[in-house]
């Protein structure tokens, strides 16, 4: 992944061509027709494979059709291994037997297909562990490799389903050499015949046009929708609470402007949630900079006594929820809860 990084960015910052060279044992984990479309896909011009320290060959791409025909019979769920109770629980969803994929070294993984894609549309489910990021590259190239593999072999259609949007959040490029991350995913995903992807809650939702200028439909499942009933059960206990006499005492607060939509929305859905006629209202931090450090405070806004929600998209460290709780209590809430779509590193810790 760093590698193709670099060759985005080399496209991206008007690189004439680029030309890869990798060592010949990355093909002995994929094959190196898969390498070399991957390559293909981020506008690389050749992929040459060298062996100790000479040429050893020059792979072609194979390019596979998308939608070639119409899906019979059963759809199949296939899956990796980071998540297995997740897999399962969307197989009684669709009412069909999962299949983890059962990753090998060398070529084996075109052997590892659990059953036979041929006419199928395939499912292919794979999440992120937390924490792992090394893990992850491993497995989404292996999901990638599956997909392509499935293709070949004459599935009518593959569906990506990430809970978890790699590089979501490199959704900018803010300085010269540097590429947009978010693009990266879906140029991988036409190279390798993907047709459909459905992921949950982006980091900004346009990244779902990526997916759709490239022709690949997207379903975008919107977190706020899934978590406002879960959070009005866990807030029931405040029914009857004597130190919470008024609803008005419960706020949803966004870490920083850039989180305003959707905090708001999610004080939407919350107040219907917990059968309220009105939305919510939402309380906005800001971020200042002190010295060399970042300060987070709520300026003109009344938080004295109130419970806060804090909604974000994702946390790794837990940092942004700690700047904002610690925010909040400083001027006088009485407590956080915190509501985040993407637990991404250790912060639950």
């Amino acid at each position: 992944f760093a590698t193709m990084f670099a060759v985005a960015a080399s496209r991206d910052s008007f690189a004439r061509s680029v030309e890869v060279v990798l060592d010949n044992s990355f093909a002995r984990r994929f094959d190196g027709a898969f390498l070399a479309t991957l390559f293909d896909g981020i506008q690389a011009k050749n992929l040459h494979l060298v062996q100790g320290g000479k040429a050893f060959r020059q792979p072609t791409p194979a390019s596979v059709q998308r939608n070639a025909v119409e899906p019979r019979g059963k759809s199949l769920l296939w899956g990796g291994t980071s998540h297995p109770g997740l897999l399962n629980e969307v197989g009684q969803a669709m009412r069909v037997k999962p299949r983890a994929i059962a990753m090998r070294e060398g070529f084996a993984v075109e052997r590892a297909l659990p059953s036979n894609p041929k006419g199928k549309r395939v499912f292919m489910l794979q999440a992120k562990q937390v924490g792992n990021a090394e893990r992850y590259h491993h497995e989404l190239l292996e999901t990638l490799y599956v997909a392509w593999q499935a293709k070949r072999q004459g599935a009518a259609e593959v569906n990506l389903v990430l809970p978890y949007l790699p590089y979501s959040r490199s959704d900018r490029a803010d300085q010269a050499g540097v590429t947009v991350g978010a693009a990266l995913l879906p140029q991988l995903a036409k190279a390798v015949g993907v047709d459909r992807v459905t992921f949950y809650s982006a980091h900004q939702a346009q990244e779902v046009g990526m997916f759709t200028a490239l022709g690949i439909p997207v379903a975008h499942a919107a977190g706020e929708a899934v978590l406002a009933p879960v959070i009005a059960k866990d807030l029931a206990r405040f029914k009857g609470n004597s130190r919470v006499k008024q609803r008005t005492k419960l706020k949803v607060a966004a870490p920083d402007g850039g989180a305003d939509k959707r905090a708001r929305l999610f004080a939407k859905l919350l107040a219907i949630s917990l059968g309220l006629q009105k939305p919510l209202e939402v309380v906005i931090a800001h971020k200042v900079r002190v010295g060399k450090k970042t300060k987070t405070t709520f300026p003109d806004q009344d938080v004295g006594g109130a419970t806060l929600v804090g909604m974000d998209d994702e946390t790794a460290s837990g940092g942004t929820m700690h700047d904002l709780a610690e925010a909040a209590l400083n001027a006088g809430a009485r407590q956080i809860i915190a509501v985040v779509d993407h637990l991404t590193g250790a912060a639950h810790k």
